[in-house]
């Protein structure tokens, strides 16, 4: 008889409160192991992959000065570090919750000119969101052209790509 009660009750208790979802999760935050796998062919897929974690682990802290730092010159050119720290804090409420990388390919040609081309899934302030990232190796060092961001105008390339011009 008091089985009975017992999970009578139980059942009362899980009715009420129902079946939550787990509020973590056994998937990494961020997924980066296209860009962990590349990063063990050779030394420059190494470079690559190392900058573009940083950056986006930038982003997440709110590390305005080196997000910045790891941007283009010809971002740089129209957007000064000044414009950019005052605008990207106005933006109090953007978050860069987590990224995952979804495809990498990287060209370049026999001048040493190499470019990069992410296509990255972003989760930010709780919206998904997919787009394409570019970043270029300009003078021995990875630099990010266009973030593929979604809901940060300040973070955007304000110059259309090279092959948009060409």
């Amino acid at each position: 008889m008091n089985i009975y009660y017992l999970s009578i009750l139980v059942a009362s208790v899980l009715m009420i409160v129902g079946c939550k979802p787990a509020t973590t999760s056994n998937s990494p935050r961020n997924d980066t192991w296209r860009l962990d796998s590349m990063a063990q062919r050779d030394s420059q897929s190494a470079d690559f992959a190392r900058r573009v974690e940083v950056y986006y682990q930038a982003l997440q802290k709110k590390d305005w000065p080196t997000s910045y730092d790891m941007r283009t010159a010809n971002y740089k050119q129209l957007v000064t570090e000044d414009t950019y720290l005052r605008q990207i804090t106005e933006e109090k409420g953007w978050n860069l919750d987590s990224y995952k990388i979804l495809n990498v390919a990287i060209f370049g040609d026999k001048s040493g000119d190499h470019a990069a081309q992410l296509i990255i899934e972003t989760s930010e302030n709780g919206s998904v969101y997919y787009n394409c990232a570019v970043w270029k190796y300009v003078g021995g060092i990875w630099l990010c052209e266009e973030p593929g961001i979604d809901n940060n105008d300040i973070l955007h390339s304000m110059t259309p790509p090279d092959w948009y011009k060409n």
